[in-house]
């Protein structure tokens, strides 16, 4: 009943200004009713045929637009029904800041990165570790908080462990008891050590002037093999280094901690394994936390450190969660080798752990494969050293941007189901064509003219049937033509743009277009020669032109060399050209030079918008999927 549905027409700029919400109303009336109101669809250029279906991604749109947009004018008793609905959604914690989440709300969230799952994991690690590296082990542990109730009061007191923190994964660490390790506490406001430390710890204090009076080391009541070290003061960072010298020493081998005490600045080389029991994703904390176990040690030129990421991830689901999600993150800001092949790149992709949603045969098989390569340091160290041998012919990391073809996921494959459409429809035109001739066959009174009209509709018949089969594996492979044929091409074009507009100063022609296929169907673009500033803006412009269409000044089509009758591809022209218009008419001029025919769109008019909108409605089905993605790579 809404008017911007039932005149559509009447308000281009209102839909234009909320194309999510609309897209998601006709969505839900296809679901619903299978009804649209023509203009509507009109408007929008949908194709009800193609309309995807209605899952929680788009509900999810579609609920938050009913509840705070001003949509419910001149609709009786709409507000009735929304605001029943909002009450039932905010009681079981699926609106979030004035968004309904019906996938991964925050409280889940939260479930899964504080799983205690995750306590007897750390413990599972640990022995891994220990059985490994034995008295050579120096792990840390670094976690979020402390959580110093968790603190038995005494030899009884066993309480379970419910929450992730410094003194829970000490609590579950010591309760296991892990043969050969030595654990210890660094944090601000506690610092454990094992009791079989204490005389090295007051050796190591006497030598840097702190007197007996300045220390106190108190037996714990619940446990007597550990003691509790407080220093007078406040010099938190004197206390650090005496306990990384304890750690160093050996007489620590485990070593939990705080990361904000231990995240930035602290040094000890000696670390060679890590555990990240925190739920930062960010890539200064995630960067710093892992710096102290990569750091070399000059006393150990072979040193191998293992670093792991603990994430709970719900099963069977395609989006597994924010815990998930906080490890891909990290990921992107992390540079490691390739398990597949012998290169240095980013990205959680690398790790080749696979595409939710996991299942718990691959849940189980990703942590047998991690242990397994956790036990293989010599492994770890060549996969490196022939990784880095790249670099001695003067290769260096490079920054790209890697996209999918257009083409079906897997090009093998798709290429022999048209080959199959197409035998298949030969088949079956000659076994009706043999049909025939055997028919003919047994009638040994036909004339020549006769059998020769005979012959006639057995190919009429044969080619009758053969005929959707063969078109249809036609139209697949004309509709389905790999986007990697002018990658490069239009990466051309937006340098050719860029230079001649002045954003990139370097002379053309020592820079270079770079574009290869990848393994998974995947094709990505690199910049060679100019400045890290001059890449960057050309990558982030080129992104820009791959990724799904938002509001842009300018669109640019893309033509199969069939013409506009068969397919035509839209593309937002990058803000840093589009801002002018002469600047978007010589990026459509280098375009036709060097991809193909195309046609520059301005559509900030009336017959712009409309476009803009189709070119949002061709793409609906992967609205929620990006087209391109940044990544770094030794080349």
């Amino acid at each position: 009943q809404h008017p911007w549905v039932q005149e559509a027409e009447k308000h281009v700029e209102d839909i234009l200004d909320n194309p999510d919400f609309f897209s998601s109303v006709a969505i839900f009336l296809n679901h619903t009713i299978g009804e649209i109101p023509r203009s509507f669809t009109k408007i929008m250029g949908l194709n009800r045929q193609r309309l995807p279906r209605l899952g929680l991604e788009w509900a999810e749109i579609l609920l938050t637009g009913c509840f705070y947009m001003d949509v419910s004018k001149n609709i009786p008793g709409f507000d009735s029904i929304t605001n029943d609905l909002k009450h039932r959604l905010s009681q079981i914690g699926a609106i979030e800041k004035k968004k309904v989440i019906l996938r991964n709300t925050k409280e889940i969230g939260k479930i899964l990165a504080r799983s205690i799952t995750k306590l007897e994991d750390i413990s599972k690690i640990v022995k891994l570790e220990s059985a490994s590296m034995g008295v050579d082990l120096r792990m840390v542990i670094l976690t979020d908080y402390i959580i110093k109730s968790e603190l038995p009061n005494n030899r009884d007191d066993i309480r379970p462990l419910k929450r992730i923190g410094v003194v829970p994964i000490f609590e579950q660490l010591r309760r296991d008891a892990t043969a050969g390790t030595r654990i210890g506490v660094l944090s601000g406001s506690l610092v454990v050590i094992p009791v079989s430390s204490v005389e090295l710890l007051k050796n190591i204090l006497d030598q840097s002037g702190v007197s007996s009076r300045e220390y106190q080391i108190a037996l714990f009541e619940h446990d007597k093999n550990f003691a509790v070290f407080e220093m007078d003061g406040n010099d938190k960072q004197k206390m650090v280094r005496i306990i990384t010298q304890v750690f160093s020493a050996g007489e620590i081998n485990v070593l939990i901690g705080t990361k904000s005490l231990l995240g930035e600045g602290w040094d000890a080389p000696t670390i060679n394994s890590l555990i990240l029991a925190s739920f930062v994703g960010s890539y200064m904390l995630s960067n710093q936390m892992r710096g102290r176990a990569i750091r070399s040690q000059s006393n150990n030129p072979l040193k191998t450190a293992n670093i792991w990421h603990l994430v709970c991830v719900e099963e069977g689901k395609k989006e597994p969660g924010e815990d998930f999600e906080t490890l891909a993150r990290r990921f992107k800001a992390f540079l490691g080798v390739s398990y597949d092949e012998k290169i240095i790149e980013n990205g959680i992709n690398r790790l080749k752990v696979g595409n939710p949603p996991f299942t718990k045969a691959n849940i189980d098989a990703i942590n047998i494969q991690m242990r397994e390569r956790a036990l293989d340091r010599n492994g770890l160290r060549n996969s490196w050293e022939e990784a880095l041998k790249q670099g001695q012919e003067g290769v260096r990391i490079i920054e790209e941007v890697e996209t999918k073809t257009v083409s079906l996921p897997r090009g093998f494959v798709f290429y022999n189901t048209i080959a199959a459409l197409f035998w298949q429809g030969v088949f079956w035109g000659g076994f009706i064509f043999s049909k025939m001739l055997e028919a003919m066959g047994r009638n040994r009174n036909l004339s020549p003219k006769q059998f020769l009209i005979y012959i006639g509709i057995a190919f009429v018949i044969a080619a009758i049937v053969a005929l959707p089969k063969c078109l249809k594996a036609l139209w697949l492979f004309l509709w389905h033509v790999p986007v990697e044929s002018s990658m490069r091409q239009m990466g051309e074009a937006v340098l050719r743009t860029m230079t001649h507009r002045g954003f990139i100063k370097t002379d053309v022609n020592k820079l270079k277009v770079k574009a290869e296929e990848g393994k998974y169907g995947t094709v990505s673009c690199a910049l060679e020669g100019g400045s890290s500033f001059e890449k960057s803006i050309y990558l982030d412009a080129f992104q820009e032109l791959l990724d799904s269409i938002d509001n842009p000044r300018y669109l640019i089509t893309r033509k199969s060399w069939l013409g506009r009758f068969l397919r035509k591809d839209y593309y937002s022209v990058p803000q840093i050209i589009g801002a002018k218009k002469e600047h978007a008419e010589y990026f459509a001029k280098m375009w036709k030079k060097y991809v193909g025919d195309a046609e520059l769109i301005y559509t900030r008019n009336e017959e712009g918008r409309k476009i803009l909108l189709k070119a949002r409605a061709e793409a609906l089905s992967t609205a929620f999927k990006k087209r391109s993605e940044r990544i770094s790579c030794w080349k």
